[in-house]
């Protein structure tokens, strides 16, 4: 039995729950920001009712229940125009999403905050994966194989955490090789690499990333692990040195009292910062959920020019190799 025979299993049926519904619709329980510009007494946050209603001044109750931010806006103003203002403007935003609830096989149920562009998959996630009976049921074996394999949670977690940190190793080094072919800067092309890795997987990302119960221990996990962080290490100091690959030789380890600790922490802070607040919807509120192409097209282009002359060539580094 494999780490990989615990991920949630999507089939044509299911696809549409593992995947992103379209925008957000409101319900009972978000509370909205609404902003009608020109009237600050109207301005303040609603809450949506149990009738599914947000009531405001002037106009009474509007039906918020299944509409999106945009779509609420447009009955809002409808509603001001009709005998208040001549050509409001309104603006809706989600100041706090309502919360969701995951019951059942995983290993903290209970109610849990919303996070823009939820899936079931992700849920699953927030609520620390599966249990190790709903691994194996999902897996096609004895509730007891996942304990007997892994010994526990944490060991079942620490083997898909070690498959993360190797997957991401591989698409980096790909991206890299690629990058070479090509005349293309290989800094750049591992980050993006990272960052389409974790889109690919985000609940395995979260399991490697996130505050899990992992064993810190355990070898081949600090192998996988060393091996990732060393490709993000090496690519940087190839970079600063402006070579067109890392040297030959062992990945570099031990960096943390490296002269050049701070260029490394600031390539991997650019790269994983952005990545997780894509990932978490955090960046919806400015480009809208559908501006997913857009962020990538600047992480791509705009982004990783300014980390490329932040990182500059420093001729006085081309003959340190690993050492920083």
């Amino acid at each position: 039995m494999t780490a990989g025979a615990c991920a949630p299993r999507v089939g044509p049926s299911d696809y549409a729950l593992a995947q992103p519904s379209g925008p957000y619709r409101l319900a009972t329980g978000d509370r909205l920001r609404i902003i009608v510009f020109g009237q600050d007494n109207l301005s303040n946050i609603y809450a949506v009712d149990g009738s599914g209603r947000i009531a405001m001044p002037l106009i009474d109750a509007v039906e918020a229940q299944g509409r999106t931010t945009r779509e609420l806006e447009r009955a809002i103003e409808a509603k001001l125009r009709a005998g208040y203002l001549r050509e409001p403007k309104v603006s809706v935003e989600v100041d706090t999403y309502r919360p969701f609830f995951v019951l059942g096989e995983v290993t903290n149920s209970g109610q849990f905050p919303y996070v823009p562009g939820m899936t079931v998959q992700t849920a699953v996630a927030i609520a620390g994966g599966f249990t190790l009976r709903e691994c194996a049921r999902r897996a096609g074996v004895s509730p007891a194989a996942p304990a007997h394999h892994f010994g526990n949670l944490a060991g079942l977690l620490t083997a898909v955490a070690t498959l993360g940190f190797d997957g991401l190793s591989d698409a980096m080094e790909a991206a890299a090789a690629r990058a070479s072919a090509t005349g293309g800067c290989r800094l750049a092309a591992i980050c993006r690499a990272y960052l389409e890795t974790a889109l690919a997987r985000p609940g395995r990302f979260r399991v490697v990333f996130g505050r899990r119960e992992l064993d810190k221990e355990d070898p081949e996990m600090q192998r996988a692990g060393a091996r990732a962080f060393g490709i993000l290490v090496a690519e940087t100091r190839a970079h600063r040195a402006g070579l067109a690959a890392p040297p030959p030789g062992p990945l570099p380890s031990e960096t943390a009292k490296a002269p050049d600790f701070a260029e490394i922490l600031l390539a991997w802070s650019v790269t994983h910062g952005f990545t997780t607040l894509l990932i978490d919807g955090q960046f919806d509120f400015l480009v809208g959920e559908d501006g997913g192409e857009d962020l990538l097209a600047l992480f791509s282009q705009r982004l990783m020019r300014l980390l490329g002359a932040a990182l500059a060539p420093d001729a006085a580094l081309a003959n340190r190799g690993h050492d920083g």
